[in-house]
């Protein structure tokens, strides 16, 4: 999916723009079926990306996404959440931290429903789909919170 950065994003004070990378790390863990602690640790907090989290009362991760310069503008990925409006508030904060106007894509897993859904609802125009090969066993999983992936080569 692509579309323009919107004008302007008003605040979400729900959504923030920093949370302890040792928890960001451990949210992660399920969404890719090999261990990545330096990966997204760093993807996390590296200076070029824009990293947006929703903390949960006690201070747990909710959801979580980062948005990258690309060669075509920015790419958001990953985009993680429990639950359908947070994944919502999280791509909205992410494509208001960018530059209103430039281009920012999202490659979304098509066996997500709701995440389809909540790209066309943010005006975003799907441009491409891929498939998703194994060779063997199928990876568990959980599908329903994925609503970005964190790039097409590491999922």
């Amino acid at each position: 999916f692509s579309g323009a950065a919107p004008p302007s994003v008003p605040a979400d004070p729900g959504v923030l723009t920093n949370a302890p990378p040792e928890a960001i790390v451990a949210y992660d863990a399920p969404f890719y079926p090999g261990e990545r602690f330096a990966f997204a640790a760093g993807w996390w907090s590296h200076p070029a990306h824009f990293s947006r989290a929703i903390l949960g009362a006690r201070g747990e991760v909710q959801g979580y996404g980062v948005v990258c310069p690309s060669e075509a503008g920015w790419r958001i990925g990953p985009l993680f959440a429990d639950a359908p409006t947070d994944a919502a508030r999280l791509l909205s904060s992410l494509r208001g931290a960018v530059p209103p106007g430039d281009q920012v894509c999202i490659d979304v897993p098509a066996s997500n429903p709701a995440a389809l859904a909540m790209m066309e609802a943010a005006g975003m125009e799907r441009v491409f789909e891929v498939k998703r090969m194994y060779k063997g066993e199928v990876p568990s999983m959980p599908m329903e919170r994925i609503y970005g992936l964190t790039t097409m080569e590491v999922g």
